[in-house]
């Protein structure tokens, strides 16, 4: 017997019966037979696939009417046909791989929907009965995770402070386990004029300044000023780092930070008979150089009776050498007399110190000075440090009150401990009241503080505050304070560790041998060793000595 069949020939897997054919087949079973028509696979996609991962389709098709057609496809998110084979039988057992119906290219999918791309693998097919069946199986293709860039820029020598039309070198490298493909060098004054600027493109992982034409700035044609390097380099991954350093040209000082600046004057008059002579003795010292410097010495009523103000342009006075401790007491008359000394360097910063003495036959309580100095500690981020605050001059005194300031970006105040003065109450501010007057010098209060994430290594300044009438006597006397600032050092690596593998051993120093060598090495951890912000024949000297055993730790 003869059957007529309408077969829809589909384009699409999804269907498209617009276009028919007919076809006329002999029916071996007869015409009330039932379709068996199965697809039966054995493999299917995994849920999730890489991109470039393949997959070949395993199974067959069975009827007991021949199969005259068949299809699969691989369709996107919308339903679009990305990928389709199709396949005319006319048999009734149809094998994936043997009849070429497994070969899609699955490895050529992509992941262009943001991190993912979802698909749907459909087989669809019909016989000569007319019956139709399909199955389909929904996945997705994730884009690999890209390996983690290593780019890096690692400098060995750069300039700190040139004489006018000096020549000069950069020394160091740029790394990267991809190809670096750009790397910009600039400088700049401090107004952000671009004094010079170069770019190159050199598509390796290793550039070495020197062998790339990189390491000459042209310092020589810098006019006297402060100035900036800056480096910015990228690598194929996407991924950018930077570096930069300041440095001066010419009688310009270079910027060192928060000044230091402080006036110790450790002889003082407190009394004299009239005609009496003496000689200062103490000194003004700042990290950067000191550049006026005034002592007066005023009556009861305010009246000047000695002035002398000098710009030293030093960073360390001592009174004695500088010829600034005669201050012609000999000529003062019976009375009450403030000695002043104000000083100021080049940062701006200045500093002020006073006290009261008696001439002749006088008596009035005479003010002294409180001596502060705030500690400095070291630590990497998430950790905890003590920052000590310690009391070297006392006159005697029953109270404090003194205002803690710290650098909120960076630090977190915890808490602290009392020293040798005990009973403190500590919040925003230090209050302590003791029971009689206590002239006890040394570490009086310890604040501890929690270092947070900084996106790089600096120092986080500590120090405290003190008004007029915040330290006193039991006799309600008031002291003037000189209080020296303190730092936390915050090293974002282990100290001495070179390679970055969280260990300090001579492999670090191995590898910072071949830095300062010039050679091209990776530098994962930190440098510098000394944390003075320059990698040099100094961290290797102390690397070597930690090792050694010679010193205890590294800072």
């Amino acid at each position: 017997m003869y059957t007529a069949h309408n077969t829809a020939r589909r384009d699409e897997p999804l269907g498209n019966r617009a276009n028919y054919v007919v076809q006329i087949s002999r029916n071996p079973v007869g015409p009330s037979a039932p379709s068996t028509l199965s697809i039966n696979p054995t493999s299917e996609p995994k849920d999730t696939m890489e991109v470039g991962e393949k997959f070949y389709f395993r199974g067959s098709i069975t009827s007991n009417y021949p199969i005259n057609y068949c299809t699969v496809s691989i369709l996107d998110s919308n339903g679009a046909v990305v990928q389709s084979k199709a396949l005319t039988p006319n048999k009734t057992n149809v094998d994936m791989l043997a009849d070429g119906l497994d070969a899609l290219s699955f490895g050529t999918l992509s992941a262009n929907n943001g991190n993912n791309s979802y698909y749907t693998f459909l087989v669809y097919c019909t016989d000569t009965s007319g019956k139709s069946a399909e199955w389909s199986k929904a996945f997705r293709v994730k884009a690999n995770e890209p390996t983690p860039s290593t780019l890096a820029i690692n400098i060995t020598k750069a300039p700190e402070h040139l004489d006018e039309g000096k020549e000069a070198r950069l020394a160091g490298s740029v790394t990267s386990n991809y190809a670096v493909v750009e790397i910009t060098e600039k400088i700049l004054d401090d107004n952000g004029t671009v004094w010079y600027e170069k770019i190159a493109k050199p598509n390796k992982t290793a550039v070495n300044l020197s062998r790339e034409d990189l390491d000459d700035l042209y310092f020589e044609d810098l006019a006297e000023g402060k100035y900036t390097i800056y480096l910015t380099a990228t690598d194929a991954s996407g991924k950018t780092a930077e570096w930069s350093t300041k440095f001066t040209v010419g009688d310009v000082e270079e910027d060192l930070g928060a000044s230091t600046l402080a006036i110790k004057i450790t002889g003082y008059p407190e009394h004299l008979d009239v005609g009496d002579e003496f000689r200062l003795v103490g000194s003004i010292s700042s990290n950067y150089k000191i550049v006026s410097l005034t002592q007066e010495i005023l009556d009861a009523d305010d009246i000047t009776w000695y002035e002398n103000t000098c710009s030293p342009r030093k960073t360390v006075v001592n009174l004695t050498k500088d010829d600034l401790d005669d201050l012609y007491f000999e000529e003062l008359k019976e009375g009450v007399y403030t000695l002043h000394i104000r000083a100021e360097d080049s940062s701006g910063k200045t500093a002020e110190w006073s006290t009261k003495f008696t001439v002749g036959d006088v008596e009035t309580p005479v003010d002294k000075v409180v001596e502060l100095t705030v500690g400095n500690a070291y630590g990497a981020p998430g950790t905890t440090v003590q920052v000590p605050i310690t009391l070297e001059s006392n006159p005697g005194i029953m109270t404090m009150v003194l205002g803690i300031d710290y650098d909120r970006e960076h630090l977190e105040l915890l808490g602290s401990e009392d020293g040798g003065l005990t009973g403190w109450s500590v919040s925003s501010n230090a209050v302590w009241l003791g029971d009689v007057d206590s002239d006890y010098t040394g570490v009086i209060l310890k604040l501890n503080f929690k270092i947070l994430d900084p996106t790089e290594e600096c120092d986080a300044i500590v120090t405290v505050t003190c008004n007029d009438g915040d330290i006193l006597s039991h006799d309600e006397d008031a002291y003037s304070v000189t209080i020296r600032s303190g730092k936390v050092s915050i090293r974002v690596h282990t100290p001495g560790d070179v390679t970055g593998d969280g260990k300090v051993n001579a492999l670090d120093l191995l590898r910072l041998k071949k830095l300062l060598a010039g050679e091209d090495v990776e530098i994962g951890g930190s440098a510098d060793i000394t944390g003075d912000g320059k990698v040099n024949a100094l961290d290797l000297l102390r690397l070597k000595k930690y090792l050694a055993g010679e010193i205890a730790e590294l800072h």
